[in-house]
């Protein structure tokens, strides 16, 4: 299942948060059962967001752990356009 990220880095936070993201090694972030699709940071701001694929939420909790004393974070499942036509076709056949 994919999963859309955003966060926002809390003002007191920010140096703190370039710091140990300057610093990490970022092939070895993400726990087992995460996969990262892609990740963009909009500096301006102190934004951002990711799409991660994941079986189940207790990854994405143990990754987030990592960050949730520094950075606000909300996330909900997505799916593509492939998968969101086929739901919408299917609620559509199901109406009388």
């Amino acid at each position: 299942m994919k999963f859309m990220l955003t966060w926002s880095i809390k003002t007191e936070n920010r140096h703190v948060v370039f710091e140990r993201f300057a610093n990490a090694d970022l092939s070895q972030e993400m726990p087992e059962g995460i996969k990262l699709i892609g990740r963009w940071h909009s500096i301006g701001d102190f934004t951002g967001c990711c799409i991660l694929e994941a079986e189940n939420e207790a990854a994405i909790f143990q990754w987030l752990l990592l960050w949730n004393d520094l950075v606000d974070v909300n996330y909900k499942p997505v799916v593509e356009d492939e998968e969101a036509q086929q739901i919408a076709k299917d609620w559509l056949a199901s109406k009388p």
